[in-house]
């Protein structure tokens, strides 16, 4: 693996050393947060589900006015390139794309100037071993709400900054996570993840339409759920159907299904990860190995 001062990035159709690659700090990003991103996952150097995160990077430029500047087959190559220089076999990339460097003050030009399109890669940094086992804390964040009325919540943008500070305030309080409500006070998403939870053996996760993030990680998960016969229903509500659930769960790409066992200081049921959550973690990996078999060198 290759060390993190020597990581290789892509910019702009090129790949070169972290320590060259500069943004102008004109940039429409670093200036308006005008941009789109989309974090993969790669198991044993293949990328998981990447057709449908490119797809879902196209609807997040789609929902922001952003036409993708190179195809999805060329996207997923240099992706796959950026996973090979770096020499990763098990991490996460993350590819961003701003409307380009503008002038500071005009917030809509006649013509958009080019895009900057560039590439991170790092090992993956998944949740330790006890809070897999264990589960983790999180918290109902009521002062930031997600409002559908505002930035499309299924567009994946730049612009983070209700996030970062529901982040801020659930780190302050000791959780692992914030979990959001939109306008109407009813269960969304967390920061940077979808919830779930389990109530008399059915799971539950807000729609779409509650104004969250369809995650891929929350479609594999559901698409897993169905498959070993667990019951679902899309709806969402208060907070008190956390509170009330037997079992809660937080999915997302670098943490894929891991439990939630207190909420906002209570236990979660018992307190400790249940059995439809242990189903579904075994569940998600079985997909994953089914979609990216192992190497014949880790079948020996």
């Amino acid at each position: 693996m290759r060390p993190q001062g020597r990581q290789i990035v892509y910019l702009n159709g090129r790949f070169l050393p972290a320590s060259r690659a500069c943004l102008s700090i004109f940039d429409r990003g670093v200036l308006y947060g005008d941009g789109i991103f989309e974090t993969f996952r790669s198991y044993d150097g293949q990328l998981f589900r990447v057709r449908q995160h490119l797809e879902r990077l196209a609807s997040s430029g789609k929902a922001v006015g952003m036409a993708l500047p190179l195809p999805a087959e060329r996207l997923h190559a240099v992706l796959s390139e950026c996973l090979r220089r770096n020499r990763l076999r098990n991490a996460t990339l993350r590819l961003t794309i701003t409307r380009g460097s503008g002038t500071p003050g005009d917030l809509a030009p006649q013509a958009d100037p080019a895009h900057t399109v560039f590439i991170t890669a790092k090992p993956i940094s998944p949740p330790s071993p006890s809070q897999v086992r264990q589960g983790v804390a999180a918290v109902v964040i009521r002062r930031f709400r997600a409002d559908r009325r505002g930035v499309p919540p299924h567009s994946k943008t730049t612009s983070r900054l209700l996030g970062l500070l529901a982040r801020r305030e659930a780190k302050g309080a000791g959780a692992f996570e914030g979990i959001l409500l939109n306008e109407k006070g009813e269960i969304t998403e967390g920061t940077t993840t979808n919830v779930f939870w389990v109530r008399k053996g059915t799971l539950h996760t807000p729609p779409i339409r509650a104004g969250i993030l369809p995650g891929i990680t929350r479609a594999v998960t559901l698409e897993a759920a169905r498959r070993v016969g667990v019951p679902v229903r899309l709806e969402t509500g208060r907070p008190a159907r956390l509170y009330r659930a037997d079992e809660v769960f937080l999915t997302g790409t670098s943490i894929e299904v891991l439990p939630v066992t207190r909420l906002n200081g209570r236990p979660v049921g018992p307190g400790r990860p249940g059995p439809v959550t242990r189903r579904l973690q075994g569940a998600f990996r079985q997909t994953v190995e089914t979609e990216i078999p192992s190497p014949p060198e880790k079948r020996r």
